[in-house]
């Protein structure tokens, strides 16, 4: 697939996967081997300074003699971080929003070197009148990553597997009901060792580890020689959908609901035999998506998606008694598509896409909440250039402005942050995190923002239907006004990307 287009449609609708069953995509198989750069000062506080990837991803959909369709993705990743802060499992927030609340934390900088693979994928069968059809999914992960440059050096290992079972029913000859089931686990364990003992007391504060446990909430751990935690997580959740399908519309619209469990525990040897949970963390997501794409002709389809999601979290504290943190995000995007294709060759690609998010995160202990909410409104296009029978060249240009919409904080913490003793090292870190982390993001989520992006895809052809494609991207966002964590006039950040594609 050479168009943003339908790879954004496949890439979304393995929410449900049997919307695979109507959507306008031929078998394929796709192998990529890819290089991910980025840099700059224009990020959250918890993101490294530089992340590098490199790795190899295939994917594909096939359609056997007896119609039934298998499709699946494998990926191996390697990863590297640079200056990672105060975050020792090495999962990256997201919009200044935690991965999970109650981790193990430290002030002081690492890099990390890391390795994700994953292996998904399923086949849906459909009954002999195609009345019914029935789906059965997998996805397991393994994630192991590595803290390799200072003290605290972690060691973190990651594994989930996820089953999703489904069914549709075909009420009429243009409409479709759909429902499925999804359950997973997961298992974490983080297992931290220090080569300089005297990193791992109270007065080293920038490596003395702490509970990171809310929006604030910084505990001291306990100075163990091996300070250890665990975590399990459960998952469930359903979709429900309906498809209307005929020779020039598809309508897809999809209720998507998950429930996430997650318990921590310390497991290092200051109390090994102790299994209670520290903390409970329970994220619910609901989605609404839907899709419609209409054949204005055989060579030129247009696509319109409008996707609603809330996001809401909250965390338990078991030495507290009670639940001590609450997250909520809530997202509604608009998407536009159009493009043109001739042998299956796409001539010219045009997107745009209306972005509109709000987080909300808020602690009783340390009495802090923010609220902030920002608009985002891009457009893209793409146009192929033909040189000869075997080759084309693909340009692509696109443009994203960012404008915050509101920015709302308060932090109960302000007169203990600005009256800190010396000898006072938790105050000492908790003033650090605030500077480096709360603060920070509420300035960059505040901040109006732009960035372009530039790309090329060379594409060659052959008579044994392999297509290779050599893709290069560059993108640029810069802070339109000053920001007040950065040393530059204005922050900023470069994303860069090469890509050896094969389509057979």
């Amino acid at each position: 697939m050479d168009n943003q287009l339908l790879q954004s449609v496949l890439q979304n609708d393995y929410a449900n996967q049997q919307n695979l069953l109507f959507l306008p995509i031929n078998d394929y198989t796709a192998s990529s081997l890819y290089y991910n750069y980025e840099d700059g000062d224009l990020r959250a506080g918890a993101i490294p300074e530089n992340i590098q990837q490199v790795g190899l991803t295939t994917t594909g959909l096939y359609h056997s003699k007896q119609n039934i369709l298998f499709y699946g993705k494998f990926k191996a990743e390697k990863e590297y971080y640079q200056n990672l802060k105060w975050d020792l499992n090495g999962e990256l927030y997201h919009r200044g929003l935690m991965p999970t609340h109650q981790f193990m934390t430290a002030e002081k900088g690492s890099d990390w070197s890391n390795q994700n693979y994953e292996l998904s994928g399923g086949m849906i069968i459909p009954t002999k009148n195609n009345r019914w059809a029935f789906s059965v999914n997998g996805d397991f992960k393994v994630t192991n990553r590595f803290r390799s440059e200072y003290d605290p050096r972690s060691k973190v290992t990651n594994n989930s597997i996820v089953l999703d079972l489904g069914a549709s029913y075909k009420l009429s000859e243009t409409s479709y009901i759909k429902a499925a089931g999804t359950y997973g686990f997961s298992h974490f364990r983080n297992n931290i060792k220090y080569s300089n003992a005297s990193n791992n007391i109270p007065y080293s504060h920038d490596t003395y580890i702490k509970w990171m446990a809310g929006y604030g909430t910084l505990l001291n751990y306990g100075g163990s020689n091996s300070p250890n935690s665990g975590m399990t997580a459960s998952l469930s959740g359903f979709n429900i959908g309906y498809t209307f399908q005929n020779k020039t519309n598809l309508i897809i619209a999809d209720i998507i609901f998950a429930n996430k469990s997650e318990e921590t525990f310390d497991i290092s040897d200051i109390n090994p035999s102790e299994k209670d949970p520290v903390s409970s963390y329970s994220p619910t997501t609901w989605r609404l998506n839907t899709l419609w794409l209409h054949h204005a002709s055989t060579d030129k389809l247009l696509k319109l998606g409008l996707d609603l999601s809330q996001f809401d979290a909250t965390n338990f504290l078991f030495d507290k008694g009670g639940k001590n943190y609450n997250a909520k995000e809530k997202e509604v995007k608009l998407d536009l598509g159009y493009f043109r294709q001739h042998d299956n060759i796409t001539q010219w690609e045009l997107n745009a896409q209306i972005n509109l998010w709000q987080v909300t995160q808020q602690d009783v202990l340390s009495t802090t909440k923010s609220e902030l909410s920002k608009l985002e409104a891009s457009v893209s296009g793409s146009k192929t250039f033909p040189i000869n029978e075997n080759l084309n060249i693909q340009p692509s240009l696109a443009a994203q402005i960012s404008t915050s919409i509101n920015s709302t904080f308060f932090n109960g913490n302000e007169n203990y942050l600005s009256n800190i003793k010396e000898d006072d090292y938790l105050g000492q870190s908790l003033k650090a995190y605030y500077n480096q982390i709360i603060y920070h993001d509420v300035d960059l989520y505040s901040t109006n923002t732009g960035s372009l992006k530039a790309g090329t895809s060379f594409n060659f052809y052959k008579e044994s239907d392999l297509k290779t494609s050599i893709k290069l991207h560059l993108s640029y966002s810069k802070a339109l006004e000053r920001i007040a964590f950065s040393s530059n006039d204005k922050a900023h950040r470069l994303f860069g990307s090469v890509s050896l594609n094969f389509y057979y």
